[in-house]
């Protein structure tokens, strides 16, 4: 079978849905995205969050994708534009972070007390323990302890397609439990991600 015939039905599956055609899309491109994401940012972890990202990005809006264009560019589109919007916001944010600083300095205001981050982070472990079973392991092992897909996958006898399945949703649930108590999924990012 074409792997054009293929890419469509597997693209059509994900539009209705199916985690199964989500999975062998990510088993597909994920070197090749990986490879790609690499040479621009130059850290593996970094790398793994924009795969992440754009995983879910994918998977959000499998509604809108095109069977009949190439997936791959659409891809590699939605992770050069991701990229550049983190080069952005990094940016941005060594900005933001250099005027508190400087106002702290300013007004004899300790940083630890100009922004407390400790209700944040409580929020981030409640939504961690919301979790479902599976789910909250998978998170524990990549992001708590550090490990590769690869060795999460190994470790838990999964495949690493079901790794980034299971992270893509819980970071979803994490994002959607902290928006719904008021907190900005920046702030997420750096507090837990960034540290």
């Amino acid at each position: 079978m074409p792997a054009s015939f293929s890419n469509k039905k597997l693209i059509m599956n994900l539009q209705k849905g199916d985690e199964a055609s989500f999975t062998q899309l990510y088993h597909l491109y994920e070197g090749q995205l990986y490879r790609y994401v690499l040479s621009i940012v130059k850290s593996p972890d970094l790398t793994d969050d924009v795969l992440q990202e754009v995983f879910i990005k994918i998977w959000e809006q499998r509604g809108l994708l095109n069977p009949e264009r190439s997936f791959q560019t659409f891809l590699f589109t939605v992770a050069k534009n991701h990229v550049l919007n983190l080069m952005k916001r990094a940016s941005l944010d060594d900005k933001i972070r250099s005027e508190i600083f400087l106002y702290a300095e300013k007004e004899s205001v300790p940083v630890e007390e100009s922004f407390d981050f400790r209700e944040t982070e409580s929020l981030i472990n409640q939504a961690i323990a919301n979790l479902p079973a599976q789910q909250k392991k998978i998170f524990e092992l990549c992001k708590i302890k550090g490990l590769t897909y690869e060795e999460t996958a190994k470790q838990l006898s999964i495949t690493s397609g079901t790794v980034n399945t299971q992270m893509v949703k819980s970071l979803k649930a994490i994002r959607e439990y902290l928006n719904m108590n008021g907190v900005l999924t920046t702030s997420f990012f750096l507090l837990f991600f960034l540290r």
